[in-house]
């Protein structure tokens, strides 16, 4: 996929009245569909359940072309891109603020001097500046850049998670979100475990996220953030009252972990299970998961087919350590079983 992050730091894009065509990448090529003899399908492998989909999706053009004509950006995301660095610890850092915070400096003393993910067996950890601040890390910026509004309108996609709000203030993602309604984008917002604290934060940004709820055409949650969103403990039922409080919401999707996942709409509850693997690090897999629910957007692919490539994707991410370039690539995601 075509994929841009909106990252105020690096060097502004001159801007035109018409925007000119970002550069086109390659999108993800599926291999062809395996079987087993006598011709039954074997669900070893995510070709198998998306394969066909996907070449049918191509047989048929290019897909929903409706509002996004002259998008060459499949989806932009709004934050800061960088590369994770993971350090296996003994422990991981205490929950108080202030032992948290002079265990984060003790760390940052030494090589790299960038703030780590931190590994213990199967748990991690995150350790930001942005956590002891008062201010988000892009606190100078008070109004959505020319340079990310022409971004936006050249992406099909906006992608925007709680973890923004660490490093924008409210009005701002707000205002990308209104950008990418009137440019045509389809919005993508996963509140993530920021979610509870928004709900009950500042009024600015109670205001922002009622705001991403009720205008994201496309939600992600796990089932505990859409029950602290609604107070419902049924994942159903949560992701209805989502969907019908939602003024563009198209599509809710509940990560259900062990359990697979489920894709909620107007008219359909749709549901694909979970891949047995042998969890290394979780870090990253949301994302993951998010990327391929956007594949399938973006390929008008069947729901559960869309679902079970995202719960591959996700569980593939999971066997190994770290975001970023360590993500999973290709023959990874092929070969979950």
């Amino acid at each position: 996929m075509a994929l841009q992050t909106l990252n105020p730091l690096r060097h502004p894009a001159p801007v035109s009245a018409s925007p000119a065509p970002l550069p086109r990448q390659p999108l993800l090529h599926l291999p062809s569909r395996r079987r087993l003899a006598g011709g039954a399908a074997r669900p070893r492998a995510v070709a198998v359940a998306v394969s066909a989909a996907v070449n049918e999706s191509r047989r048929r053009g290019p897909p929903r072309e409706g509002g996004h004509e002259g998008k060459e950006t499949d989806l932009a995301t709004l934050g800061n891109l960088c590369v994770d660095v993971v350090l296996s610890v003994p422990q991981l850092p205490p929950a108080q603020h202030d032992e948290r915070k002079a265990y984060m400096e003790r760390l940052a003393a030494s090589p790299p001097d960038q703030m780590p993910v931190l590994l213990l067996e199967n748990l991690h950890s995150f350790l930001l500046r942005a956590d002891f601040s008062e201010e988000p890390a892009f606190s100078w910026i008070r109004k959505l850049p020319a340079d990310i509004r022409t971004a936006i309108h050249h992406s099909k996609i906006l992608f925007c998670n709680g973890y923004a709000f660490d490093e924008f203030f409210p009005d701002v993602i707000a205002s990308s979100i209104d950008c990418a309604i009137d440019a045509g984008t389809t919005v993508f917002f996963d509140p993530g475990p920021r979610g509870r604290s928004l709900l009950h934060g500042t009024l600015d940004e109670q205001r922002a996220l009622k705001h991403a709820l009720k205008l994201s055409d496309v939600l992600l949650l796990t089932s505990d953030e859409a029950e602290s969103l609604t107070n419902i403990k049924h994942p159903i039922k949560a992701g209805q009252e989502l969907l019908k409080k939602g003024i563009r919401t198209k599509q809710v999707v509940i990560k259900m972990g062990s359990k697979g996942s489920i894709m909620i709409t107007e008219n359909a509850v749709s549901c694909a299970p979970s891949f047995k693997i042998n969890v290394v690090d979780t870090v990253g897999c949301g994302d993951s998961f998010t990327a391929a629910i956007a594949f399938g957007f973006l390929h008008d692919l069947p729901v559960v087919s869309t679902l079970t490539l995202a719960n591959a994707v996700g569980a593939a991410t999971a066997t190994g350590c770290g975001a970023g370039r360590n993500v999973a690539h290709l023959d990874k995601v092929v070969n979950c079983q």
